[in-house]
């Protein structure tokens, strides 16, 4: 067992799911220690400023002679069994696991609530668990990014648990989906659009996990799915079908769902009724930007007022009182005149809703986008076509060069992408990481800078903000 177990070590700590299963470990009292290569904010300073030091290169020596069990992080492309440190791990008489293996032990006596989907998992999972928390609820929760509310995890009291369910496989020699570890009860599927196409070749393949999740379910619990995704849609009908499981809708603003907004007012605080089959619940306000960040609230509320885990006022406050997530349009200019956000860029439909938030709040700015195809997905020649209207309202493209981080497979050369995007009208600029001056010179008082990348772009995440805010 688990608790029995003294020192835990992670290899590839700062991913984002493997950094949260750390401090959950430490919370629970074990002896954390860790590695990881090529390190960059937010995590890397959220461990740090949790008390989890950690080495900043692999090697076999940062394994402790004395540790009692090592969690492999899933990345094909650094921690493979090449990798000194993880051939170390492999050849020691110790349990070698993936943080979503450990994650199932914690969660077998816990009422589980799941939140699944290409989009929106992290934010939702971090609401839900905000608003119980916010309403007396001591649940414990996880989810892989930063949020200024909260710490990423926590174990909690209570017998709730909501975690961000990651359709990843769970490791290099494991191909199960992690989210089918956590012993799901109730499930919050927020789409079902292709993703991670270099594991899953098709959208065929890449829908049975959620399949498996969803038909895996108690008899008493339940999915809340959203009506205006087709896939999401598809899933939770079928399984209602099959299985006469319960299954709620939800909605941005189609009455045909259990829950939708009406009403909706954009602004720098959001504000719109929820309603429930008809019936005005409540009126809540949000400081998020974008629909799809009123979407996720109707989600989320769906799912606590279902449950009955919380009131239409808890809900009211726990919603205002959520400042949403880092790197999720989060502002990073303080002082400049001009506006600088930061998106989660890792697929085309997470691209989308970050530059369509932007353009309903800013309808009147230059939109200029600073962009990474970090994730393999934006650099597969298989999807060059998301490149055709992802980026359209923007007046300029500043595209980073791509990193190439498995030499094996295919991939589209940032040439190649700048060709793509310039043939659809949008004016390409190749930039690295010492051209924050270049980029920042570009901007003028009536623009708007939008960032999108998993990555750190060479520092420019943090430099070109900086710069902006320097000059000001």
């Amino acid at each position: 067992m688990i608790s029995n177990l003294k020192k835990i070590h992670f290899v590839g700590i700062c991913g984002t799911g493997m950094g949260a299963t750390a401090i959950l470990m430490k919370e629970k009292g074990h002896v954390i220690s860790g590695s990881d290569s090529g390190a960059y904010d937010p995590m890397k300073t959220y461990l740090e400023s949790n008390g989890i030091d950690f080495a900043k290169e692999y090697s076999p020596q940062n394994i402790p002679e004395d540790v009692d069990m090592i969690v492999l992080g899933g990345s094909r492309n650094t921690l493979n069994d090449t990798n000194p440190e993880v051939a170390k791990a492999r050849s020691l008489d110790v349990p070698v696991r993936s943080y979503a293996d450990v994650l199932g032990d914690i969660l077998k006596l816990r009422s589980t609530i799941t939140c699944v989907g290409s989009y929106g998992k992290s934010s939702t999972t971090a609401l839900m668990a905000h608003c119980l928390l916010n309403s007396g609820i001591d649940a414990g929760y996880m989810f892989g990014a930063v949020c200024p509310n909260m710490p990423s995890a926590s174990m909690g009291n209570s017998e709730f648990f909501v975690i961000e369910g990651d359709e990843y496989p769970a490791g290099i020699h494991d191909s199960c989906a992690k989210f089918l570890y956590y012993n799901a009860h109730d499930v919050l599927l927020t789409s079902a659009v292709h993703d991670h196409v270099n594991i899953y070749k098709t959208h065929s393949e890449y829908l049975e996990p959620f399949r498996s999740l969803i038909n895996g379910l108690p008899h008493d619990g339940f999915i809340v799915a959203n009506f205006d995704e087709q896939h999401a849609r598809k899933l939770a009908e079928d399984y209602s079908a099959k299985k006469q499981g319960r299954t709620i809708f939800y909605s941005l603003d189609n009455s045909d769902a259990d829950y939708y907004a009406n009403g909706i007012e954009y602004g720098e605080k959001t504000m719109f009724d929820l309603y429930r089959r008809g019936e005005k619940i409540t009126t809540l306000v949000t400081s998020m930007l974008g629909a799809h960040s009123v979407e996720n609230i109707v989600g989320v509320s769906a799912m606590l007022l279902e449950k009955k885990l919380v009131s239409a006022e808890q809900l009211r406050s726990g919603v205002m009182t959520f400042s949403g997530l880092q790197r999720r349009l989060d502002k990073k200019t303080h002082k400049s005149q001009i506006a600088v956000y930061e998106g989660f860029g890792t697929s085309y439909d997470k691209a989308r809703s970050s530059i369509s938030a932007i353009k309903l709040h800013f309808p009147d700015k230059r939109l200029f986008i600073l962009f990474e195809p970090h994730t393999f997905s934006w650099r597969d020649p298989n999807m060059k076509h998301w490149y055709e209207d992802a980026f359209c309202e923007a007046e300029q493209m500043f595209l980073y060069r791509p990193p190439v981080f498995n030499k094996t497979h295919n991939q589209l050369s940032a040439e190649d992408i700048k060709g793509i995007l310039e043939k659809s009208g949008v004016l390409t600029t190749i930039v690295g990481p010492g051209d924050a001056e270049k980029i920042a010179n570009q901007l003028t008082e009536d623009c708007i800078l939008l960032m999108l990348t998993s990555g750190n772009m060479g520092g420019l995440v943090e430099s070109v903000p900086r710069l902006l805010d320097d000059k000001s």
